[in-house]
């Protein structure tokens, strides 16, 4: 049975909102990473939730592993391209480039948590949270392509 298209163009504009919902959340993180990177908050601020809250030395630690950066440039700065891209540009003629950029945060999300969780034992939700959305956004993207290409 074939979905009527008005069911098809409510599915697109719903995986569109999700896509822009996840870049959205991606993006606030980042910024609050960069605030944390160029200590304009502290990361043991107040107004930051507790479950949020690790110390100030294992959080700027965390920013300055060589895993926290690609070729020397910080990865805050890719993602921040990254989810801005998302949220501005249209998807469809950029699909590649987001599917392409999505599937490598992915992965190399899942070698950071790797690195997080084994090798220097800490549990940053918000880390974990970025890496779920990249996971979340590969899925979301593929779906959007193959809306486009009826596959």
């Amino acid at each position: 049975m074939v979905a009527s298209p008005r069911i098809h163009c409510y599915f697109s504009v719903m995986i569109e909102i999700l896509i822009r919902c996840c870049a959205g959340t991606g993006l606030v993180i980042t910024l609050f990473f960069f605030a944390l990177q160029y200590r304009i908050i502290p990361p043991d601020h107040p107004h930051i939730p507790r479950w949020c809250r690790i110390d100030a030395g294992t959080c700027r630690s965390l920013l300055a592993l060589p895993e926290a950066h690609i070729f020397g440039i910080s990865n805050l700065f890719f993602a921040f391209g990254y989810y801005v891209a998302a949220l501005v540009l249209p998807l469809h003629p950029w699909e590649a480039f987001f599917l392409i950029s999505t599937m490598f945060a992915a992965c190399l999300g899942v070698y950071l948590t790797s690195v997080l969780v084994r090798k220097l034992k800490i549990f940053c939700i918000l880390c974990l949270t970025v890496h779920a959305l990249n996971v979340a956004l590969v899925i979301l993207f593929i779906i959007h392509a193959s809306q486009w290409h009826g596959l």
